[in-house]
Parts: structure tokens; sequence; C-alpha cells
């Protein structure tokens, strides 16, 4: 008997959270569920696969489920099993989206999805499958990925409604606002869009998705490459073995290069040419033979050889340095920027798009400076060394050992003075209510005899702003009046002098942090909430407090309880706590890892990647009430 309509598994994993069991029905049918509630004579179960709810009489149950009913406590676990471990690791990316991959004993590329609320989309078991290219693409930042079911594609969307059902035969290796599709009955490819619809009808040999506002297409198996528009309407003939986009990167977005051009690599007389779509000829003719692998590019600049030059060129047929290269090209590795928004640190999207990038650094005679896209170096070549921030507006610099920032025009905005840097996105700022709206971009160390104070650096609509303070790196405690305080979860908290260390934010109302090197959480008033006895070294043996090896370590709040890691004969152990700060047994962990969003104390449920026996699972935890 149906009791309910279809409902979504966390909202009745709130009320209780519990490992699915296999129930077996009189007549030998089988259901994976938990139990929602029970009386004398019925039992409420909840089924695993999509969180359906149903009435059962006790009768109809075999006689070892009718007894592990009539066991069965009310009382909530805090945490169940979202899936085992099994997987080499256990990664988010920065939507909250935890996207585990493996291989099946034939080698065969399995991955899964897993929402922010613990529900699996994807059962490997059965042989579904997400397409490995899909971390961090486009299509999965607006909301949907490819999946396959039955040995066929379609399209689901991150909150797993499927948009497409599947029948597709395969799908490309590369997609960004648009995914390449192989019809089931015909093998020809075309295109559909994030929603499911289908933009391009299946009638290309081969496609590839649009890179602004053109896709390339193969006109038969060993025929040549052309250019279709949005509408499918081929406007650049087939004429070239070889063709691939400036900007379609399955890590970038598809948005055009600085001066709307939209640009591709083509094989032209046995070479690689770059040619413009827009204008519909070729703008730069290199000497690299087509039988290597594609050149590197970034906006309107990209290595080729050209005159028998191996370097990094323009399109406008420049070589933007005489006989020298970039260091590097700037590449975005940082997966969100720390934004201080409403009195509050906030994580957001990641900070810039590679494709979109018009700064280069740039060597001359030994020494680096800032380059635009036509190698013009702004500034000065001075620097030992040159990182860019979350932004692409100010640039961390290196001269003789010390640190300082400069814009982008290369001008000198904060004079080389500072021993160290921290560019990470996990430094954590004790008290943003007193710092302006912005981006963070760095935080400096003072010099080690202690001539200028920490600092850190906002990049805020009215320019770059300087917060001095100090630093116990990844913290940064902001100076103020009345002494050291903490503001976190809505609550502040006094810090008081024996504290040498915040770990983080502050979750279940306690904020974690290291006292006499004990790992503890303190209430707003500053004492301590756990564990009891925490007392100078020299104490401890008087009043026989042990706290373990686990307490000499590091300790992280979520929603639903601690993380509390430390390193016992010479291996990482990890175990998680609750609330209150009582360790949760059986389970000893090697790693935990959190998501790499603001984690929502409003949440029903926190998921964290799990390390054990060497290998990666998932856990949801039942957040406490906030």
């Amino acid at each position: 008997m149906k009791r309910s309509l279809v409902i979504f598994a966390y909202l009745a994993s709130y009320i209780h959270a519990e490992e699915p069991r296999t129930f077996t029905a009189t007549d030998g049918r089988t259901l994976k569920a938990v139990i929602v509630s029970k009386t004398d004579t019925d039992v409420t179960i909840r089924r695993a696969e999509d969180g359906q709810e149903f009435l059962l009489p006790l009768i109809r149950l075999s006689a070892a489920d009718q007894a592990f009913v009539k066991a069965w406590s009310a009382t909530p676990s805090p945490w169940s099993w979202v899936i085992q471990p099994r997987f080499p690791a256990g990664t988010f990316n920065w939507q909250g989206l935890a996207l585990p991959y493996n291989q099946d004993p034939q080698g065969k590329w399995q991955q899964t999805v897993i929402t922010a609320d613990g529900r699996v989309l994807l059962d490997l078991d059965k042989g579904e499958t997400t397409h490995k290219s899909i971390e961090r693409s486009v299509f999965l930042e607006m909301g949907a990925f490819p999946f396959m079911r039955g040995g066929k594609w379609g399209i689901m969307s991150t909150r797993g409604e499927i948009l497409a059902e599947p029948q597709w035969k395969d799908v490309g290796m590369e997609f960004c606002d648009t995914l390449p599709f192989a019809d089931e009955a015909s093998g020809k490819w075309g295109l559909a869009d994030v929603t499911g619809k289908i933009v391009v009808q299946a009638q290309f040999e081969k496609i590839a998705p649009f890179a602004g506002d053109y896709a390339p297409v193969l006109q038969t198996k060993d025929g040549q490459w052309g250019l279709i528009d949005r509408s499918g309407k081929l406007v650049h003939e087939y004429q070239w073995d070889r063709l691939s986009s400036f900007s379609l990167r399955r890590y970038q977005s598809t948005r055009k290069s600085p001066d709307s051009r939209e640009l591709f690599w083509v094989s032209h007389d046995q070479k690689w040419c770059v040619f413009d779509a827009v204008a519909g000829k070729y703008v730069f003719e290199s000497d690299s033979p087509v039988d290597g692998p594609t050149p590197l590019a970034t906006g309107n600049v990209f290595q080729a050889t050209k005159g028998g030059r191996t370097g990094w060129w323009h399109v406008d047929g420049s070589a933007l340095v005489d006989g020298d290269e970039p260091q590097t090209r700037f590449s975005n590795e940082t997966s969100t920027t720390l934004r201080v928004k409403d009195k509050a640190v906030v994580r957001d999207a990641p900070p810039f798009d590679t494709a979109t990038l018009d700064r280069l650094p740039m060597k001359r005679g030994g020494k680096y400076g800032l380059a635009d896209m036509t190698g013009r170096v702004l500034g000065s070549a001075e620097w030992d060394r040159i990182q860019h921030t979350s932004t692409l507006d100010y640039f961390v610099v290196e001269k003789g050992g010390l640190l300082g920032i400069i814009d982008r025009e290369g001008k000198v905005v904060e004079a080389p003075t500072w021993a160290g840097a921290e560019l990470r996105d996990d430094i954590f700022i004790t008290n943003p209510t007193i710092l302006p709206d912005g981006d963070i971009l760095v935080q400096f160390r003072g010099s080690t005899e202690g001539e200028n104070p920490d600092a850190l650096f906002i990049k805020t609509a009215k320019g770059l702003v300087k917060v001095a303070g100090k630093s116990e790196i990844p913290c940064f405690f902001p100076e103020e009046a009345g002494g050291r305080h903490a503001v976190s979860g809505g609550m502040t908290f006094l810090i008081k002098p024996e504290v040498r260390h915040v770990f983080g934010p502050a979750y279940n109302g306690l904020l974690p942090v290291e006292i006499w090197g004990i790992a503890c959480a303190i209430r707003p008033s500053g004492e301590i909430a756990f564990p009891a006895n925490v007392v100078e070294p020299e104490k401890r043996a008087a009043i026989g407090a042990d706290y373990g090896p686990f307490y000499l370590g590091k300790l992280t709040g979520f929603p639903g309880g601690w993380i509390l890691s430390s390193y016992e004969k010479r291996h990482q152990v990890v175990r998680l706590l609750t609330p209150d700060g009582s360790i949760l047994p059986d389970l000893e962990l090697e790693d935990v890892r959190l998501p790499e969003m603001t984690l929502s104390s409003t949440a029903p449920f926190t998921v964290l990647g799990v390390e054990k026996d060497r290998a990666w699972g998932y856990l949801r935890f039942t957040n406490s009430k906030p």
C-alpha cells in the first residue's frame, strides 16, 4: 500500500539516518529500504532507490525482518553510509557535488554524482555512469551532465531530473554549453543543450561543441572538417584535415577571445594555422607541423614555430618577446574564490577563467614583467616571480626574497617588503564584520624581526584595501579595539591569551581552537566546552589529565559535528565527534574531506568524503538544528 507521494530521501532521513536494509517479503520479493516508523502491527519503510514510502503489515515480512523491525529503535543515528569506501579519491567540486570515480574489473571507467544532501544519482553496480570529462565542465556548472543507463546516453540535471532520456549511442569527449551525441540508429552526430533539447540534428560524421557561435563538423569518416553556425548551417566549407578551437577546453567556458574574434587551429598546407571564423580568413600561418600536438593557446596568444623561431605569438603575426618566452601562462588552479560579503566570509565560484586571460608573465633579461596580450611589458621587468591572485587585476611579485603587489598595468601598489604570503582559498578571518566587502587576494606575513605587522589585502569596489593584523596561518586576526575576538556563525567569541591558534569557523555554537597544544572547542565567553580539564602542560600530571594522542591535533567543525585529526605512530588518524564533542565509536578513519562550498547550518545534511582502509567513500551526517 502506497503511503505517500515520492519525496526526496533527505527529507525522511532528517528524521532517521541509517544504513538501508534488504527486506524480504513472504512471497520472496525483496526491497532495499530504511525504516521510517513502526507500530505493533505495521511498519513504514522508505525505498532507498527513490525515497518512496510504503506501509506494510508485519506479517507480510520474513521472520528475520519481523524480528529486526521489533528490535528497531527510532533513536536517530547521526550518520549513515552514502557509499562504502571503494574509490581512489573522495573529492568534491566547488558546487558541493561529489564526483567519485573508479574502474570496473575490465578497466572500464565508472563515475557517479552525489548531491550535497547525499543522494547518489547513478548506480555504478547497475552499470550506470557519467562521463569522465564532466569535472569542472561548463555543462556541469550549468546544472546538467551526460549519463549512461542501460548502455545508452542521456542528460540528467544535478538535482537528479532526467532532461533527455537515455537514447544515444555515445557522447563526445568535450562539451561546453552543448553536448555532442551519436544517434543510436544512424550513428551520426548532433548537439544537445543543457536542457536536453537537440539544437543540431544528428547528421554529421563527427561534431565538436560550439565555441562561441561556431562548431566544427566532419563531413565523412575520412573527410575534412568545416564550421557550422548556431542554426546548423555550414558557413565554412569542408576544407581542413584537423580543426580545434582556441577557447574550447572542458575546464573553460565558451567565451570569445578578447577582441571578439572566434579563432580555430586548422591544418593548412600541412602546417598549423590560425583561422578567424568571424572574418573568414587565416590570420597566422606557422611552421608547426600538423602531425604534432595542437599548439597551446590563451586568448589571442599561442605557442608556435614560425621562421625557425619557437615561442609565444600574437594572432596579428607579431612575436611577443624577441628570443624569450613567458615563464608560463597564468592558470587558475584555485577551486574557489574567498569573498567578504555582508560582514561574512563566503566561498564562491572559481576566481577566473583561463580562456579570458589578458595578462601574461613575460621574461626579459632574466627578470619577469607583466605583459598584455600583444607582448608589451607593463611597468618594468624587474621581478624574480609573478603570481596571479583570485583576480586578474592584481598580482603578487617577488624581488630579493620579499613580496609585494602590482596592478594590471604593472604599477607597484604595495612595495615588496613582506616576508611571506598565503594565496590559498582556505584563509580563516577571525572577525570579518570589520572588513569591507570584496575579494580576498592575499595574506602577507611581516618580516621575522617584526618590522611591520601582518596584513590582508582585499579588492573592493573602491580599489585595493590593506587591513593590518596578525597571521596565524591559515588564520588572520584583523587589528581591532578591545582585544582579540572571533566573529563566526553569527556569534562573537573571546580569544583569550592562551589560545595559540584558531582552526576555522564556528559550528554548533562553538569555535575550534588550540590551547596549550590541545585541540579544543570554546564557547563565546572563551571558556572551554570540550575536552574537559584542559590545563597547562606542567599541571597535567598533577591532576592526572590524559587527553590521549588524538586531541594533540586539529579540530574542524561542520554542521553535523567535528572532525578531529592527529598523527599517531606516524600515521594520520581521523575521528568524528558529535556536536557536543563525544567521539563516535567505530569511525576511526585515515582522512576526511569536506565540500569546497561554504557549508550551510540550515541544510539537513552534510556529506563527507572519508578514507578507510586506503579507499574513499562518503558519509552523510544529520546536521544539528541551528
